[in-house]
């Protein structure tokens, strides 16, 4: 599993942002982006398993108290902590990513998660959450 951090602080706010989170508990977004219409509506394979195993971690992580948020065919959003309005962008090569953010932590990016089991493991480690 791999891991990188790639958020960053916007000075002057997220003004031409098409998609933004207020951040005032545990949240989970999950983000495929820079997908077009056409690669949606093809049936991208990578796509497809995002789609087909989001709803079942998405139950799970609801029941926990987590908010969760997914995000396609944008090239970045922002998150509000407090006061702070940061921007999310993918990592170079890496389209499909999960960002765990709660107030008062430093966001969490991953990439490379496989399944429910790596999301609901990361997420109970990230909020400590009981299993």
């Amino acid at each position: 599993m791999a891991m990188a951090f790639c958020v960053t602080a916007s000075v002057a706010g997220p003004a031409k942002q098409e998609t933004r989170f207020v951040i005032t508990g545990p949240t989970v977004i999950s983000f495929f982006l820079n997908y077009t219409d056409k690669q949606v509506s093809e049936g991208d394979e990578a796509f497809n398993d995002f789609v087909y195993y989001l709803p079942m971690v998405e139950y799970q992580l609801r029941a926990a108290g987590v908010q969760v948020h997914s995000v396609f065919k944008v090239k970045s959003f922002a998150v509000k902590i407090g006061a702070r309005w940061r921007t999310v962008q993918p990592v170079p090569g890496h389209d499909v990513e999960f960002c765990f953010v709660a107030p008062g932590r430093a966001p969490r990016m991953e990439f490379g998660v496989e399944a429910t089991a790596g999301v609901l493991g990361l997420a109970r480690q990230y909020f400590g959450l009981k299993p």
